[in-house]
């Protein structure tokens, strides 16, 4: 049986320990360092502090150091997939501390195939979303879909991207559904207090957003009966084109949604001339007829 080097038994200390005390863990990494022999020690070490530096800590600039050392280290060769792992892993702490310019050029020194590329993208995705940044990451994990589809599927990175997406799915989905569970019950709340003001504009205007609650929320019907009470509070009050055209908007968002596009094209005719009308009338609706569109077209595609 193989026993484990010294760098080997102290990699699985420091891993353990990371789970408890993860600055504890980080403050070994110099000397984890010291126990390294040859190329795959300092690849596991890179991947390591990578991890718990950069994901898990946020010390991107204390992380970077130690993998710049170990790009210095003897044992790695020059030209190497060792060298180019570390170079990209270098560019990935750059880019989640907004350093741009020297990303890129460690970009370039860990990049050399499409295969690699999608290594990048994924990694960039996986940290910047561990540091909650969703936005910025999206960037990234949109690129590594991309390159993933054009890469045979026996590349190692495809089952990579793989496991990214399916860590991505365990977070996202519970996150999802209790967003969507906050956003209903605001949307009540809001109904049940401003939805019950004498101002029938106010009770309009909480109607339109509880309405588009339930729509993100996955349920077009809720809109829709949304939809009806707006319509008859623009019947029995002096309703102007401003007023008739959330009701239309809502309602044309919701047939989206269900895939009913005939429905919601002649909402779309509704609110382009309502718009047209709010506007001669001083009530600029472009923007929210842009943002309409633009949802419709989400749907369509």
């Amino acid at each position: 049986m193989v026993q484990p080097t010294p760098f080997q038994r102290m990699l699985q200390d420091v891993s353990k320990e990371a789970r408890s005390a993860p600055e504890q863990a980080f403050a070994k990494l110099d000397e984890l360092y010291g126990k390294t022999m040859v190329d795959t020690d300092v690849l596991a070490l890179g991947a390591f502090a990578t991890n718990l530096g950069g994901a898990a800590l946020g010390r991107f600039d204390e992380t970077a150091e130690l993998i710049r050392r170990c790009l210095g280290h003897q044992a790695v060769p020059p030209e190497s997939s060792v060298r180019r792992s570390l170079n990209r892993a270098l560019a990935v702490l750059m880019v989640c501390a907004d350093r741009m310019e020297d990303a890129e050029k460690a970009r370039r020194l860990g990049v050399t195939t499409p295969s690699e590329e999608c290594r990048f993208a994924g990694a960039c995705a996986q940290t910047l979303l561990a540091r909650n940044r969703g936005s910025d990451a999206m960037t990234y994990f949109k690129q590594a879909t991309r390159l993933c589809r054009e890469l045979p599927v026996t590349d190692e990175v495809v089952a990579q991207t793989a496991a990214i997406a399916a860590n991505l799915l365990r977070v996202a989905e519970p996150q999802c559904l209790l967003a969507h569970d906050l956003l209903t019950a605001a949307a009540e709340a809001n109904l049940a207090s401003a939805g019950r003001s004498e101002d029938w504009k106010i009770r309009h205007r909480t109607l339109f957003h509880h309405g588009k609650s339930w729509l993100l929320a996955g349920n077009p019907m809720r809109a829709l009966a949304s939809v009806q009470k707006m319509m008859e509070l623009e019947a029995t009050n002096e309703a102007g084109a401003v007023e008739c055209f959330y009701s239309a908007n809502l309602a044309c968002r919701a047939q989206a949604t269900r895939g009913q596009f005939k429905v919601a094209a002649s909402a779309m005719a509704a609110c382009v001339k309502l718009a047209r009308d709010a506007e001669q009338a001083g009530e600029p609706m472009g923007p929210a007829l842009e943002d309409l569109e633009r949802f419709v077209a989400s749907m369509k595609a």
